[in-house]
């Protein structure tokens, strides 16, 4: 289940964060995780930076997550940098199949530690599917605060293929450049009415 701590730094912080997935014919290819801390700063300023606070606390999270997936077989050039005037977080690597990288997700922090917190992919032929984080929805409702936030937390999740997007299961999901591109994203609120729970079945040509 989703780590509620580290969900809610995420979620209370005003964070939104995006996923990308880009997969070249043989299913090796790229994940990139990153956090928009944009609007916590302008909030916050310069007290953004200081010691026992959510940014920090989330970046300490993600350098531990760096040596973790070093030790990943299959998993290379792993990146953590700040971008964007040091407002966007971006965990980067590359994976040489769908078994590496579930592996990675199993081993990374992203969404939080426990097993299935951050989603999986299944393959079989030209069928892939995303199976996404399992969230524990009762618990955030009951947190405080958690309905101010609603409009300002967003998960965004992008795949990228090298072969063409043949079909889609989920009607929500938005495709471009040709049926190359897919790409969905849910706030709080959305997330909230389960919204998160679908999985993603592509079917490439």
């Amino acid at each position: 289940m989703l780590n509620i701590a580290m969900g809610l730094l995420f979620i209370l912080s005003g964070c939104s964060i995006t996923q990308e997935f880009s997969f070249n014919k043989d299913y090796s290819g790229k994940m990139s995780n990153s956090i928009d801390f944009s609007m916590l700063k302008s909030f916050m300023g310069e007290e953004a930076t200081t010691e026992d606070n959510s940014l920090d606390s989330i970046e300490t999270v993600y350098k531990e997550t760096v040596e973790k997936l070093k030790d990943v077989k299959g998993i290379s050039d792993v990146k953590l940098t700040w971008e964007n005037n040091n407002t966007l977080l971006v965990l980067s690597y590359q994976f040489d199949g769908v078994e590496a990288l579930n592996n990675s997700l199993v081993r990374s922090e992203f969404l939080g530690e426990q097993e299935g917190s951050n989603g999986s992919f299944a393959q079989k032929g030209k069928k892939l599917t995303y199976l996404p984080p399992k969230m524990d929805l009762d618990s955030l409702k009951q947190t405080e605060g958690i309905e101010e936030s609603g409009e300002y937390f967003s998960l965004a999740l992008k795949f990228n293929f090298e072969r063409q997007i043949k079909k889609v299961s989920n009607k929500k999901v938005e495709l471009s450049d040709s049926n190359h591109k897919a790409a969905l994203s849910n706030n709080l609120n959305e997330i909230m009415k389960g919204e998160l729970e679908k999985s993603i079945e592509f079917k490439l040509k």
